[in-house]
This record gives structure tokens, sequence and C-alpha cells, in this order.
């Protein structure tokens, strides 16, 4: 990844790969009703962000986006924890 894109991709990258393992680690907590929000900040704020998360890695299939979109949406979602999808 390292050749292709800028460090400031890569950290944004690196975000969302972060948020993505806190939601993985509580998975189970949270499907029997044991996570309490408020014990960590950054599990909270994935937890928060799970939506986006979901909707920015999963593009359907023959949906292309421009290159400056996906830089938009990735800005977004890092930086606020929001996409407005329509």
């Amino acid at each position: 990844m390292s050749n292709i894109v800028d460090k400031e991709h890569q950290r944004k990258a690196e975000h969302i790969r972060k948020q993505l393992s806190c939601i993985e680690e509580v998975e189970f907590l949270l499907q029997v009703g044991e996570y309490k929000h408020g014990y960590d900040e950054d599990t909270d704020q994935a937890l928060n962000n799970k939506i986006n998360l979901n909707c920015f890695l999963q593009q359907r299939n023959r949906q292309p986006v421009e290159w400056d979109e996906m830089q938009f949406n990735l800005d977004q979602i890092t930086r606020e924890g929001v996409i407005d999808y329509g």
C-alpha cells in the first residue's frame, strides 16, 4: 500500500482498521448484551461509526467511485465518523 498511496491515506486506512478491530473485539459482548457504552472511548466511537464503516467498505458491484469521491468519503469517515450516503 505504501507504494501506491501517500502517508495521510495510509493513516486513514489504519484508523478504519483500528475501528473495525475494536468492533470485532466486543462483538460477542454486544450479542449477549454485556457491552456497556462508556467503558472504552475508542470502542464507543467505532460502534457509533459502524454503519458508516460498513457503507464505505461495501461498495456495490458495477458502482464505480471516482478517486476524489473516495478520498472525500475516507476523509469524512476518519475525521467525523459520519458520511451522508443519501
